[in-house]
């Protein structure tokens, strides 16, 4: 086992039992791109009301209650990836339906159309995708990620997590030219895999 499984699997393990020093080192390296997530799937009338960290903040709660009651089995990095996800697009869709419903409605709320809103209503009523758009969201992203060998597939999931360059190449034991040559061609994969729908 290398240095970097091992410590995936400390990580694990102090969510499991509930080890606030690993939650907090889990909520900074997750917490900022689930918030991102979060504000990319929430209408601007939403956002009005409710903050993406609010989301990402109640996804982390549900995964570290659920995970401590033994109910997830993380087997690696992207189907933890896949499951915060899952999580925090529920929430999201689930607070946009709080936010939409009759007499709470944001379109209810008494705000000035602006250059960037085509009217007050616009952007509302699409309230974040689906749970069939989550999981196709989810089985498009280990259908990419299973087109990459193990090497290229470790150093996503380590960008996915925002490490810098610097960090990957010494978790990898590569030079930081190798991760951005790596880097740079999955990039150019995952494009032409996207274009060609395949």
């Amino acid at each position: 086992m290398t240095s970097e499984e091992a410590q995936w699997e400390k990580m694990i393990a102090g969510l499991r039992v509930g080890d606030e020093e690993v939650a907090t080192d889990f909520y900074a390296r997750y917490g900022p791109l689930l918030e991102n997530l979060a504000a990319s799937h929430l209408a601007t009338g939403v956002l009005r009301r409710v903050g993406p960290d609010d989301v990402a903040n109640s996804a982390c709660r549900t995964f570290l209650r659920r995970i401590q009651g033994g109910q997830f089995t993380i087997g690696a990095r992207d189907s933890l990836w896949n499951l915060l996800c899952a999580i925090t697009l529920a929430k999201a869709r689930k607070k946009a339906r709080f936010h939409l419903a009759r007499k709470r409605a944001v379109v209810r709320d008494a705000q000035p159309a602006t250059a960037d809103d085509e009217s007050p209503v616009a952007r509302v009523p699409g309230g974040g995708p689906s749970p069939e758009e989550a999981a196709a969201f989810a089985d498009q992203f280990r259908h990419l990620l299973g087109r990459l060998d193990d090497e290229e597939r470790q150093i996503v999931l380590l960008k996915l997590e925002q490490r810098t360059q610097e960090e990957i190449a010494a978790a990898r034991a590569i030079s930081e030219r190798t991760v951005r040559r790596i880097l740079r061609r999955v990039e150019e994969r995952l494009s032409d895999l996207l274009a060609s729908g395949d």
